[in-house]
């Protein structure tokens, strides 16, 4: 499982269709469309997109890119799950600051913590192969 990769064009695919949707959300949020399905799609276009990115061939594949990509794999899920456990005390301190005494301690969607972690992967793992 470890060296299942796909070609190195699905970095490009990933990219473009993680920018598209996210255009079109854009674009979707300035119309004034609210519409919970299109948000729900965009959001797993966007993770599927950013998978193609993640799980992409590098073009200058050599030995060296597998412990960079299992470190970056690493630090991604570190910073993901504290970012899980810190997010929603954030947003609590900040609505109780806010609003006074009703405010009520909620947990984080799993959506936004998967495109973080993506991201911070494909990041981490371009500046540690730029760094080596």
């Amino acid at each position: 499982m470890l060296n299942f990769r796909f070609p190195s064009c699905f970095f490009v695919i990933g990219i473009v269709l993680f920018l598209l949707t996210l255009f079109s959300v854009i674009i979707a949020k300035a119309r004034g469309v609210h519409v919970e399905t299109i948000q729900v799609i965009a959001t797993d276009v966007m993770l599927i997109g950013l998978l193609f990115c993640s799980l992409a061939r590098d073009e200058n594949e050599d030995e060296m890119t597998l412990p960079l990509r299992l470190k970056s794999f690493s630090l991604a899920f570190i910073c993901g799950v504290v970012y899980a456990l810190v997010i929603p005390y954030i947003e609590f301190g900040v609505d109780f600051i806010m609003s006074g005494r009703d405010a009520a301690l909620e947990k984080v969607d799993v959506s936004p913590i998967l495109i973080f972690m993506l991201g911070i992967r494909i990041m981490f793992f371009h500046t540690i192969k730029r760094l080596s």
